[in-house]
């Protein structure tokens, strides 16, 4: 009965040594309990190499895409991954890669998409020598060259047809790839010609002639003299060089 009390009325220094005693054993069994296992997850690489699998093969194309982050939100499958192409184009192409069986791992299935950039190989028209601002293109002054293209490279002329007979609207340097932006149509109308003008009025279209007041290519806005009445309107140039007056003009050309 000494001793039970005894215990009980230990002093403060005892009893925070006792304190400390206790916390230093409890925490040695903490790090001496068995770790949890830890979970596997899926490599990267092997999402990758599962995407790729499934790209069309070509010594052309060239397929980019970045691995996708894995650890910490996709387990490990155990088993051989699944692909398909779900979605391809001109530039871009997505792969989606799953775990078709249950993961091994946490007993689930996963899915995940795996965005590719396409570039290729292709023969483009290229400037063979410099080509200055509003120059004429002709046969001479252009070649094909193979070069590779990406989504990035944007639009270029890829035959000579359509180039011949386009005028430049800058200069470009030898061995540039010709782009549409680069191109001006032909001149269709030239300021003093006579031109045929036309309105329709209705479900009757009214044709006479007139007198172009500049230059106009085909889409562009030119400014015309009605050769009857005189008066200065305004038209949209036609394909087939005719000047088509528009809503603000006169609807009436005679």
């Amino acid at each position: 009965m000494k001793r039970r009390y005894a215990l009980i009325t230990h002093s403060k220094k005892e009893c925070n040594i006792c304190a400390a005693w206790i916390v230093i054993t409890l925490m040695s069994a903490l790090y001496l309990a068995p770790a949890a296992a830890a979970i596997d997850w899926e490599s990267s690489s092997a999402v990758m190499a599962a995407a790729r699998s499934v790209l069309p093969q070509s010594k052309s194309n060239v397929y980019t895409g970045s691995s996708p982050r894995t650890r910490g939100w996709i387990p490990a499958c155990g088993h051989p991954l699944s692909a398909h192409i779900t979605t391809i184009s001109r530039w871009f192409t997505t792969v989606h890669v799953y775990c078709a069986k249950k993961s091994s791992a946490t007993g689930a299935t996963w899915s995940i998409y795996v965005p590719f950039q396409r570039s290729y190989i292709q023969n483009v028209v290229v400037a063979r020598h410099f080509l200055p601002a509003s120059v004429v293109i002709k046969r001479k002054d252009i070649r094909k060259e193979s070069k590779r293209i990406n989504a990035q490279s944007g639009s270029i002329c890829t035959h000579f047809s359509e180039v011949i007979g386009q005028t430049l609207n800058a200069g470009v340097p030898s061995g540039y790839p010709l782009r549409p932006q680069n191109l001006l149509s032909p001149l269709l109308v030239r300021q003093g010609e006579r031109v045929m003008l036309e309105a329709r009025v209705g479900n009757v279209l009214v044709r006479t002639m007139g007198t172009a007041l500049n230059n106009g290519r085909d889409g562009e806005s030119l400014l015309v003299r009605n050769d009857t009445s005189r008066k200065v309107l305004t038209g949209v140039v036609a394909p087939d060089g005719a000047v088509l007056l528009t809503a603000n003009s006169n609807r009436q050309p005679t």
